[in-house]
């Protein structure tokens, strides 16, 4: 028999064929990528309405062993630089958080519980990082309150834990004319400096009146998604009680001061949410809201006793 019967004709790709192969190959994962990448988004975003959950849960858990919910932060009024500690503080045993809570000298003012030099004490509680406290969708990294110029420090002295969340007082004065005459401004929410609310102060009802909301990425500044250079937003320590802040609406996209929601992080409603951000409720309850919720909406959601009737966003 030849000797050529019993070899098998090998045949290789073609130039065509393996560029078609590409070429298919390369549809495949500009179809997949999106599907991908919602995917992962829709994951973080589970993982920030849990740790908004988490932060309810707490809020409850200490109203059922004090009484009465947090405050924001407590600070005399002779001496209003002499801040004391946050709400995100003190509800650090509810989120069995015992370990860290009990490094701070909660007897002493917050600027004894910060390490050196800032503080003679040098206590590190307040560098570390809260799982709970950020949002896996949020950018960023610490809070260097030296580098965003929220201290009189040098950059990289004073590097704390962030939080993307924030309990939000009340409406400022103008918002307040923007939604209409008789709308209360001021401090009109339930979460308040120098007080201990009940859930009978929410007159409003509790599933009416929100009292966290993301305010993702600081001290970093972000408008409209995209970051601006060399500008900073305050309050973005867990253990600085300054992180609440008041509805001011923003007029970056030219809406005369209305937009609430992801216009800017400057002590706003601000998320890494596509479409809206998420908010707890004073019942517990966590519910995103689009970003395009009406400014009167918004004003009523704030106020926990101000009787204003609005049909739900949720």
């Amino acid at each position: 028999m030849p000797a050529n019967l019993n070899k098998r004709n090998h045949r290789g790709f073609t130039l065509i064929e393996l560029l078609v192969v590409i070429a298919i190959t390369a549809v495949l994962v500009a179809l997949l990528a999106p599907a991908v990448q919602q995917a992962r988004e829709a994951a973080r975003r589970t993982q920030c309405r849990n740790n908004l959950k988490q932060i309810g849960l707490a809020l409850h858990n200490y109203h059922d062993t004090q009484s009465c919910f947090p405050p924001c932060g407590i600070f005399l009024a002779t001496t209003p630089d002499q801040a004391w500690h946050s709400l995100f503080t003190v509800i650090l045993p509810h989120l069995d958080q015992q370990t860290l809570y009990s490094q701070f000298r909660i007897d002493l003012q917050i600027g004894f519980n910060l390490p050196a030099p800032a503080s003679p004490l040098d206590i590190h509680a307040a560098t570390f990082d809260v799982p709970m406290y950020l949002c896996p969708s949020a950018v960023g990294g610490r809070a260097d309150y030296g580098a965003a110029g929220l201290l009189p420090v040098p950059a990289g002295l004073l590097v704390l834990g962030r939080t993307d969340y924030a309990a939000v007082n009340g409406i400022a004065p103008g918002f307040a004319d923007l939604v209409g005459p008789g709308i209360p401004s001021g401090r009109t929410g339930l979460l308040q400096f120098n007080a201990a609310r009940r859930i009978r102060d929410c007159s409003d009802g509790t599933s009416s009146t929100a009292v966290i909301w993301e305010d993702a990425a600081r001290p970093q500044r972000w408008e409209l998604g995209r970051r601006i250079p060399a500008q900073f937003s305050s309050g973005a320590a867990w253990a600085d009680m300054q992180s609440t802040f008041f509805i001011n609406g923003s007029d970056v996209d030219g809406s005369g001061g209305r937009c609430v929601i992801n216009c800017s992080n400057d002590n706003a409603v601000y998320s890494f949410h596509t479409g809206g951000a998420q908010l707890l409720l004073a019942d517990g309850s966590v519910q995103f809201v689009s970003d395009r919720i009406s400014h009167c909406i918004t004003a009523a959601l704030v106020s926990c006793a101000g009787g204003e009737p609005f049909s739900s966003p949720f």
